[in-house]
């Protein structure tokens, strides 16, 4: 058997306590396929909102670059049961079609939803071309991984199991749908273009994901090995990865009635050089 790469995306936040949460999941990855090499991939405190699918894109690069036949494409606060223990120990198994491992997650019931983890099969993750790029701040990169599968006559299963959920309200009780939403709200992390990036997306596919990203592009500001973890590493993102993206977030922020540094929560940014500078 050959276990899958498990690629978890990271930030630190103030609303919650994501260091204890990826410490858990790490133990729980470990105890679960200790084989399976994980990539946690950081975002650093850069000032600009959660970039989910181009961290994810970033770590499947690394992944294939070493040899991984199948990825599974993970959120820090969401541990698998045994029950899904396949998944995590034979890549084979997501070798026919791309795997939803979070659907019997319960904040989320719409049948849209394609988030939490996902697993999909070297070529698969190949031929539809990851995650767009260009959706700064939470929602959107999931669906629009989904409709990139579906693009492509890959349709989803989903793995039966249970998924136990990290992050919880203020008084310890699952966190709703609503208080996650208000927590995104206040936090102003959501993605403000997300409807139009997500009407591009057929004609954006193609060009906007994981072939769009190369490693050089990317500012490593740290990496380490763990027991627990093959690799973790922060790393800066660039505004964009190429031309057309930078294009296309300007033009859907122009659209919005926002600007395109609207991507950026704060004023003043730490400035990294890029190892293609």
């Amino acid at each position: 058997m050959v276990p899958p790469a498990v690629v978890v995306c990271y930030r630190p936040e103030r609303t919650c306590d994501r260091p204890a949460q990826l410490a858990q999941l790490l133990q729980r990855l470990h105890d679960l396929a200790p084989a399976a090499p994980v990539y946690v991939i950081e975002q650093s405190d850069d000032g600009r909102r959660f970039n989910r699918g181009a961290l994810l894109n970033y770590g499947t690069r690394l992944a294939l670059d070493d040899g991984a036949q199948g990825v599974i494409l993970h959120d820090c606060d969401l541990l698998p049961s045994d029950d899904l223990g396949q998944y995590y120990r034979d890549a084979q198994h997501l070798a026919r079609s791309p795997v939803h491992i979070a659907a019997a997650y319960e904040r989320y019931k719409s049948k849209h939803f394609f988030g939490g983890v996902v697993g999909l099969s070297r070529a698969h993750i190949l031929r539809v071309n990851g995650f767009p790029n260009r959706f700064w701040g939470w929602g959107g990169e999931d669906q629009a991984l989904r409709e990139r599968c579906l693009r492509l006559d890959l349709r989803p299963v989903a793995a039966r199991g249970t998924i136990k959920d990290l992050e919880v309200s203020d008084d310890g009780a699952p966190l709703t749908l609503s208080a996650k939403l208000a927590r995104l709200d206040a936090a102003s992390a959501k993605c403000p273009v997300k409807r139009e990036h997500l009407r591009d997306e057929a004609r954006a596919w193609a060009i906007d994901g994981l072939n769009a990203v190369r490693p050089a592009s990317v500012a490593v500001v740290a990496a380490h090995s763990t027991p627990m973890a093959h690799l973790h590493v922060v790393v800066q993102l660039p505004d964009a990865f190429t031309a057309w993206e930078r294009h296309a977030v300007a033009q859907a922020c122009h659209t919005a009635g926002c600007v395109p540094s609207g991507i950026v929560k704060q004023s003043s940014m730490a400035v990294v050089k890029t190892n293609a500078e």
